[in-house]
């Protein structure tokens, strides 16, 4: 069923007259859509979602990466791009003079897939249950409990 836009010259505002309207309070034919409580996990998992990550800033520059996620969402939306970028601007890329100068340092694989990628960049930053599931080589822990 075609049905105009608005803007359409062949709209009219009669053709649409005597549709009820679902949302309308004062349309008593039609029934309601049934409101329903989101379920508590949910609630749960939008507002683990919401939680703030404190920025990493730089051993050279002092300063965190335009692209460091600011909420645990936006963790989980970072392309395999931009972790090969913070893995570079956090000296983890290619191993150098400040490699070892985080807290914690991770063997970066540019042939790795993108769910490596981001368990090992959030591993570096201190995010819980980015562990590897077994032993992974290149990971130091410094001695630091996290």
């Amino acid at each position: 069923m075609y049905i105009p836009s608005p803007t359409s010259p062949h709209f009219s505002r009669t053709t649409f007259q005597h549709t009820p309207n679902p949302y309308n309070s004062n349309s008593n034919d039609i029934q309601r859509p049934n409101k329903t409580k989101a379920s508590p996990l949910f609630r749960l998992k939008i507002n683990q979602l919401r939680l703030p990550l404190s920025p990493l800033v730089s051993v050279t520059t002092g300063r965190a990466h335009p692209w460091f996620p600011r909420i645990i969402l936006s963790f989980w939306l970072l392309t395999e791009e931009q972790l090969d970028e913070l893995a570079a601007f956090y000296h983890q890329r290619r191993v150098g003079r400040w490699s070892d100068a985080y807290p914690v340092s991770v063997k970066w694989d540019d042939g790795a897939d993108l769910e490596t990628k981001r368990r090992r960049f959030g591993r570096f930053v201190g995010l819980q249950g980015c562990e590897s599931p077994g032993f992974e080589e290149g990971f130091e822990n410094k001695g630091r409990e996290y």
